[in-house]
């Protein structure tokens, strides 16, 4: 009743359009995003050997740094959303930012998006700037034709989510204050372990979503295989004690369970979402202060 009145009040064709801009930076997908950067940014402790839990202190430089990186990402996803619907086989999608813009300004604004993020998160680190700004090159320059070493389009999407995932973690690492460059290296030597679970479980997610995208000739071994790598992913965190991989992968573990012995397409959209519900829900016994772009967005 309430989704039916507010769809059809006469106020929202007049709100619709404003919200459309907003949809434009595509705020759903920043979920995902802002996890994997909370993860770079707890490994950082972990190494530094200063974890704080349910820390509630308020940091303007971080709010800003994550507004860089969100500006940054939105770029992204507006250039990945013009390049699918200008391909011959459209991708289904409930928004299309051609319907706002036209191709060549919004181009243009993906661009200036880019560049605007990228130099916010530069004054913070320029380590994660250079992240970041990969992560837009290997969009900007391989989404066009999804093809890398003559790959399919389908595995050259796979590919592209894990290096851009794991990439991000990164970003968050690098923000941690170390002193100096050798030392954010070493520091990065020593958290290369921590970091192992924690890529398995991204794989593990991204090949649920290629074969949701993709579709797959036997998902049911592509749902496995995600599978074991949640389970491998479990053990590693076990052995290095680590508690937040090793706590996601557990409690993930029953969906991917399901999707592979009943393989309905509600158990593979489970399979994804659900794992990035969980994943943000720990990580707000971390960071608390996460919960508010959490709730906004959602």
């Amino acid at each position: 009743m309430i989704k039916k009145f507010i769809t059809s009040n006469p106020i929202h064709r007049r709100i619709v359009p404003f919200l459309d801009w907003i949809m434009l930076l595509r705020p759903e997908r920043m979920l995902s995003i802002w996890v994997l950067i909370c993860i770079g940014m707890y490994l950082s402790s972990i190494v530094d050997k200063s974890v704080s839990i349910n820390s509630t202190a308020y940091n303007i430089d971080t709010v800003i740094f994550f507004i860089g990186v969100t500006i940054t990402m939105s770029a992204i996803f507006i250039f990945q959303n013009i390049i699918r619907f200008s391909s011959a086989d459209n991708i289904i999608s409930p928004f299309n930012v051609t319907n706002i813009l036209e191709h060549s300004k919004a181009v243009l604004l993906s661009d200036m998006l880019a560049i605007i993020g990228i130099l916010i998160v530069c004054y913070f680190s320029i380590i994660s700037s250079f992240q970041l700004a990969i992560i837009v090159l290997l969009n900007r320059y391989i989404i066009k034709d999804y093809k890398v070493f003559y790959l399919s389009r389908k595995y050259t999407s796979l590919i592209l989510n894990i290096l851009i995932s794991i990439m991000l973690i990164k970003v968050g690492f690098h923000y941690g204050s170390f002193d100096s460059l050798s030392l954010r290296i070493i520091h990065m030597l020593n958290a290369s372990l921590y970091i192992i679970p924690f890529i398995f479980g991204c794989i593990s997610i991204c090949i649920f979503i290629n074969v949701a995208e993709f579709g797959s000739i036997n998902p049911i071994k592509m749902y496995f295989l995600s599978t074991v790598l949640c389970f491998i992913s479990f053990v590693i965190g076990l052995m290095l004690n680590e508690p937040l991989s090793c706590v996601c992968a557990l409690t993930i573990f029953p969906f991917y369970l399901f999707a592979v012995l009943r393989a309905e397409s509600r158990d593979v959209i489970r399979s994804i979402r659900y794992p990035i519900l969980i994943l943000n829900f720990y990580m707000l016994t971390i960071y608390p202060l996460l919960f508010f772009p959490l709730v906004f967005t959602y």
